[in-house]
């Protein structure tokens, strides 16, 4: 589990990030009964059934690694999510500035920014903002050791574009979204200030 009690935005969180594989072995019966009914946990009802339907099998195929923001205070609960999978881009679809110095195979790797949510109870905390920042920073470590030269992500509506859009995102086509790795790996550089 990695802590991420730190001020953000000026709001102390006393949050901690784990693998959800990981809270389904250690509270399982807890975070069933109390964060996947949607008392604690209800972004809207396709995002919270993800979690009680799709999560683990998906992790256990392989297919994506969810990983979900819990308080410190309360152990069973769940204050967000994101999923993260490896993913490939066009390089014809990306703007000459971005490829530039890129390598010219057909296709590039990318890892994808799946789901990402938070539990309506943390609205105003910026804990949008800090799964964001805990997935770009996931994806930047990964990327040494498979390779990525973007992270993307396909919003679900207007509100979850101008979301990535304020933080670095732009538009790759009508529907997926994208930040350049070497963007993201300068702001890790810089100690996140972006």
């Amino acid at each position: 589990a990695a802590g991420v009690g730190a001020t953000v935005g000026g709001v102390v969180m006393g949050l901690r990030m784990y693998s959800f594989i990981d809270v389904m072995i250690n509270s399982w019966n807890y975070v069933r009964s109390v964060a996947l009914n949607g008392v604690a946990f209800n972004p809207s009802w396709h995002l919270t059934d993800f979690l009680r339907t799709r999560a683990r099998k998906e992790m256990q195929a392989h297919a994506s690694a969810c990983f979900v923001l819990v308080p410190e205070s309360d152990p069973g609960r769940i204050a967000g999510y994101y999923t993260l999978s490896q993913s490939a881009v066009a390089l014809q679809q990306l703007p000459e500035a971005v490829t530039k110095r890129l390598p010219r195979y057909p296709q590039l790797g990318a890892t994808l920014i799946g789901r990402l949510a938070r539990d309506l109870a943390w609205k105003g905390q910026a804990v949008g903002r800090l799964l964001l920042v805990d997935a770009l920073r996931r994806s930047a470590r990964h990327s040494t050791g498979v390779g990525a030269v973007l992270v993307v992500t396909d919003p679900k509506d207007e509100k979850a574009r101008l979301f990535y859009a304020s933080h670095g995102f732009r538009p790759l086509d009508e529907r997926r979204m994208f930040i350049p790795m070497s963007e993201i790996l300068e702001w890790e550089s810089g100690g996140w200030k972006a």
